[in-house]
C-alpha cells in the first residue's frame, strides 16, 4: 500500500486527511507536505503495521492527540501525555481574558491552578513575559508542565508547585486561573465510552460534578488580594449554582465568560462589589 492508499483507509474509519497525514508524519518521521508530494510512495510492512495498529487505537477510544502526544492551543504546541487532559480549544476563552485582566489590572501574582498539561499558565507566560505559578495535585501531570516549560524556553517565567488545590501555595495571589475537573460520576462514564482520558482531570465529584469548583472558591477567598479576581470554567450547565455559590461566599460575579459557540464557558469573579475589570481583546498575533 502507497500513502495514498492508507489515507483512504484511515478515511474510511472516519479520519480526515490531516489526521491521517500527522500520524503518518510520526511514524515516517517526515513532514506532511513531503507525504503529500509523494504520495504514491510505498510503505514497508512494518510501517504499514504501526499506521494500522494506531488507527485500530483511535477507533477503541484513544484520542488521536494522545498518539501524536502533542495538542496545539493559542497558537502553541503543547507536548501531553495520557496523564493530562487534553487541551480544549474552549478553554482558549479563559487564557484570553486572564491575558486581558493581567495586562489592564498590572496583576504580577498569577496562577493557573489545576493546571494539567500547563497549556494555560504557560500560554500567558508566553505571551505577556510573567512569571506564573503552575500547580497541579498530580506529579505525572507536573512532569509534562517542566517539559512543555522547557520546549518554550519559559524557566525563569515559570514556578511549579505540588499542590492539592490551594493547600501548598504561599502568599496573596492577585489572579487566580483555573479549569478544574467538573463532571458528575455520569457524564465521566459517558465520555469515558468515547475517549480514555485521566478520571483525575475530569472527575469534579457531587451529584452536579462542583465539589472541587466549590472547594477552589472557598479557598480563594482567603488566597486572594482585596482587588484580585479568579477565573473558573465550568460547564454551561452548570454555571448558574457556580454564580449562585460564589456570591453566597462573598464573591461579586464580574463576568460570564463566553465560547466561540456562545455557550457560558467561565466566571469572572472578584472579592468585593466595586471591583472593576475591562473589556477589550486579546491577540494573539501581534
Amino acid at each position: 500500500m502507497n500513502i495514498n492508499e492508507v489515507i483512504n483507509y484511515a478515511k474510511s474509519k472516519n479520519l480526515d486527511t490531516i489526521e491521517a497525514l500527522l500520524i503518518l508524519e510520526l511514524i515516517l518521521k517526515t513532514r506532511k507536505e513531503l507525504l503529500i508530494a509523494n504520495i504514491k510512495k510505498s510503505l514497508t510492512k512494518k510501517e504499514k503495521k504501526l499506521f494500522f495498529d494506531q488507527i485500530d487505537k483511535i477507533e477503541k477510544g484513544t484520542p488521536i492527540h494522545y498518539i501524536l502526544q502533542k495538542k496545539e492551543f493559542m497558537g502553541i504546541e503543547f507536548s501531553l501525555n495520557k496523564h493530562v487532559l487534553i487541551p480544549r480549544f474552549d478553554t482558549e476563552c479563559l487564557a484570553e481574558e486572564a491575558l486581558i485582566q493581567i495586562q489592564q489590572n498590572g496583576f504580577k501574582k498569577i496562577l493557573d491552578l489545576c493546571c494539567g498539561s500547563g497549556c494555560i499558565g504557560l500560554s500567558i507566560a508566553y505571551y505577556i513575559r510573567k512569571k506564573v505559578i503552575l500547580s497541579d495535585i498530580s506529579t505525572k501531570a507536573l512532569q509534562i508542565v517542566e517539559k512543555n516549560t522547557k520546549k518554550l524556553k519559559l524557566e525563569k517565567f515559570v514556578e511549579i508547585i505540588h499542590s492539592n488545590l490551594l493547600k501548598c501555595i504561599k502568599g496573596k495571589l492577585d489572579i487566580i486561573i483555573t479549569n478544574p475537573p467538573y463532571l458528575n460520576k455520569e457524564e465521566l462514564e459517558i465520555k469515558n465510552k468515547i475517549k480514555k482520558e485521566p478520571t483525575k482531570a475530569l472527575l469534579g465529584f457531587g451529584k452536579d460534578g462542583l465539589n472541587i469548583s466549590r472547594k477552589i472558591l472557598s479557598q480563594a477567598k482567603e488566597k486572594l488580594n482585596p482587588n484580585g479576581l479568579i477565573i473558573i470554567e465550568s460547564a454551561p450547565w452548570q454555571i448558574k449554582s457556580l454564580k449562585d455559590f460564589a456570591i453566597k461566599k462573598g464573591f461579586s460575579h464580574l463576568k460570564t465568560i463566553y465560547d466561540l459557540e456562545k455557550r457560558a464557558r467561565a466566571l469572572i469573579l472578584g472579592q468585593r462589589d466595586d471591583t472593576s475589570i475591562r473589556d477589550c481583546t486579546f491577540n494573539k498575533d501581534k
